[in-house]
C-alpha cells in the first residue's frame, strides 16, 4: 500500500469475543520515503469498557508478522474523571460561600489598614 509520502504494509486483525467477530483492526508498518525510517501505526479500538491496541512488529519467516495486542481496560474513564473534576471546579467557582468569605476577608484587611 502506498500513501502520499510512504510505503506501508497493512495487516487485518479480526477481534472476536466468545467466538463471534466484534471488529477488524488494520495496523500498519510504514516506511517514509524521505527518512527511510520505519514507523508503526497502531490500530486502536476504543470502547466504554476498554481499548484494544494492535501493532505490527517485524516480519518473521514464512511471510508472517509478529503482532502485539494490548487490552487496556477503562482507559476512556480517565477522560470521564477529567470531566468530573472540571465540573467540580466549576461548581466550586459558582458557590456563593467562597465569594462572601473573600469579601469578608477584604473588609477585615481594609479595616486593619485603616486602624
Amino acid at each position: 500500500m502506498a500513501g502520499p509520502n510512504y510505503r506501508a504494509s497493512r495487516g487485518a486483525v479480526e477481534v472476536s469475543k466468545g467466538g463471534r467477530p466484534v471488529r477488524t483492526l488494520h495496523p500498519e508498518k510504514r516506511i517514509y520515503t524521505v527518512q527511510q525510517m520505519p514507523m508503526t501505526e497502531a490500530a486502536i479500538s476504543s470502547g466504554l469498557l476498554g481499548d484494544i491496541y494492535v501493532s505490527l512488529g517485524e516480519p518473521v519467516a514464512g511471510g508472517a508478522w509478529s503482532v502485539r495486542v494490548y487490552y487496556k481496560p477503562f482507559v476512556t474513564w480517565i477522560w470521564g474523571g477529567c470531566v468530573l473534576m472540571a465540573f467540580g471546579g466549576l461548581l466550586a467557582l459558582l458557590d456563593r460561600r467562597y465569594r462572601t468569605l473573600a469579601r469578608r476577608d477584604e473588609r477585615a484587611l481594609a479595616a486593619a489598614r485603616a486602624a
